[in-house]
């Protein structure tokens, strides 16, 4: 396999009539899949005029009609940019205007905000609409009906451009990781190495189709190995997800800590994932996982569940728990195969056992630098090592722990504070049931650190009681100064919390 769409291909000569994907009760073929892909693909050619290396962005829930759209272009040699659906029209504008997007592939549901778009994208925009046809507009039904398949590809290579990922954009504008062919496939190769997968898994797959994580776990990673991804279009209403592990015999569940935390929460008993359902494995992402819920869904549900870490510029995935290891709750696991993790200090030189450094990575995964951003590239790309902006250590057996983003470090009278060290004590406390901290500057210490604490549902609680737990677990210097309660913790698309809106209303 050296390019992306060779997954499909391949496997509809393979493995014709075998489900590749699940969506609202109907199964669709590998065979079915790729016939789709390739109708699309030359019409995109034929009608749309898409050539090799021009930019094809992705406005669509999830949905069949996103895999097929993401082949399709990229068997053309085109450009894909997956968009957030969450974005406004003027967060959408700028990277539009930033990568020239030349296609845009959505559905009847965007168009009001597409045409938004339009007045201030400063290029000529055709685009494929999925629903309603309107003038001016293709329509997708038209774009993939059966074609001959007897037409000129262009060739791909594997270090062809495949993908460019804007990342969310917490400090400033977004940033587009330009990754390949090759950058991508060698993350599908590792994953399914360390986590020892078969072509008889069935994945779940409710995280939006947008964020890196989601999609190259569940659909480019299940696709290369022949197994099966059922689509639901959310997490929510979370029913849905519980039916679907039992009618769809799930054995791959793939989630957020928000998830997890959720089926903890929830009254389900556990001969539910003991004996009713073939669930082997849960894999968790996008956000930290405290510790308590890792130990606390393996003990409960006797299921394994494995905390990997990642970011947009490795494809995305870094580390991940071994399967076939031992599992420390709080460490994010160790380098997939190929790729090799260095904590370093603010030099570059590689720190000692258990120090604090920032997260650097090599490997093939890594991205080929920031679309439009020579000088952010060389800020981040350094000798051949994607500095992270991550602050972790990593101990003796190779295991690595996250501490914080490393602008997100608070300095209380020029002492470091990792806000994860703080948070995953508090989260700890019995009556606590979410927890974010920030640094908030303060004339006499530099900075001091914050909490926002949300309590656990008709749990009484004071900021008194915070400080107080805290000085039983921390230095002085890390406790919290000011505590505020909410009644929820905003979010991002993917549930992570979002501590640019927390700081946005200190």
């Amino acid at each position: 396999m050296t390019t992306l769409p060779e997954i499909v291909r391949s496997a509809s000569l393979r493995i014709p009539n075998k489900a590749a994907l699940k969506y609202q009760g109907k199964n669709i073929t590998y065979q079915q899949l790729y016939r789709q892909v390739n109708s699309l693909a030359v019409n995109l050619q034929q009608y749309a005029h898409l050539a090799k290396g021009e930019r094809v962005g992705i406005l669509l829930k999830n949905c069949p009609e996103y895999v097929v759209a993401y082949f399709a272009c990229l068997e053309i040699g085109a450009v894909v940019v997956p968009l957030n659906t969450f974005l406004t029209g003027a967060e959408l504008g700028y990277i539009f205007n930033d990568c020239q997007i030349k296609l845009l592939i959505t559905a009847e549901t965007f168009m009001p905000a597409v045409k938004k778009i339009q007045y201030i994208y400063t290029s000529t925009l055709n685009i494929i609409c999925i629903g309603k046809k309107e003038p001016g507009i293709l329509s997708w039904l038209e774009m993939t009906k059966q074609q001959p398949i007897n037409w000129p590809v262009l060739p791909g290579r594997k270090d062809d451009l495949a993908v460019i990922l804007y990342t969310s954009g917490t400090t400033g504008m977004p940033k587009g990781a330009m990754l390949t062919h090759d950058n991508l496939i060698a993350n599908i190769h590792g994953c399914a190495k360390a986590i020892a997968l078969k072509d008889s898994d069935c994945f779940i797959l409710f995280l939006p189709m947008f964020h890196a994580f989601t999609f190259t776990v569940c659909i480019l990673l299940p696709l290369s190995i022949g197994a099966k991804t059922v689509i639901l279009e959310s997490v929510m209403p979370f029913h849905r997800v519980l039916k679907s592990l039992v009618v769809d015999r799930i054995t791959v569940f793939v989630s957020i800590p928000l998830v997890y935390k959720l089926l903890l929460k929830a009254k389900i008993p556990a001969f539910f994932f003991l004996w009713i359902l073939p669930l082997r494995l849960c894999v968790s992402g996008g956000a930290p996982l405290p510790p308590e819920v890792q130990s606390g869904f393996e003990r409960r549900f006797r299921i394994p569940l494995l905390e990997g870490y990642g970011l947009s510029e490795a494809s995305p995935v870094v580390t991940i728990n071994p399967l076939s290891d031992v599992r420390r709750p709080g460490s994010v696991g160790k380098p997939l195969p190929g790729v090799k993790v260095a904590i370093v200090d603010e030099t570059g030189r590689e720190v000692e056992a258990n120090e604090v450094g920032e997260i650097t990575v090599q490997g093939p995964n890594i991205m080929q630098g920031y679309y439009n951003a020579p000088e952010l590239t060389a800020q981040t790309l350094k000798g051949g090592w994607l500095f992270t902006g991550d602050m972790g250590r990593m101990n003796q057996d190779g295991y690595i722990y996250i501490c914080d983003r490393k602008k997100d470090m608070i300095l209380v009278h020029g002492m470091n504070v990792y806000s994860r060290e703080v948070e995953d004590v508090i989260l700890s406390h019995p009556r606590v049931l979410e927890v974010a901290v920030i640094g908030k500057k303060d004339e006499h210490h530099g900075e001091i650190p914050m909490a926002f604490v949300v309590p656990k549902e008709n749990m009484l609680l004071s900021a008194k009681d915070i400080t107080q737990y805290c000085r039983t677990h921390l230095a002085s210097y890390k406790v919290p100064r000011q505590v505020r309660f909410l009644k929820a913790l905003p979010k991002t698309a993917t549930g992570k919390i979002s501590k640019k809106e927390l700081r946005a209303i200190v």
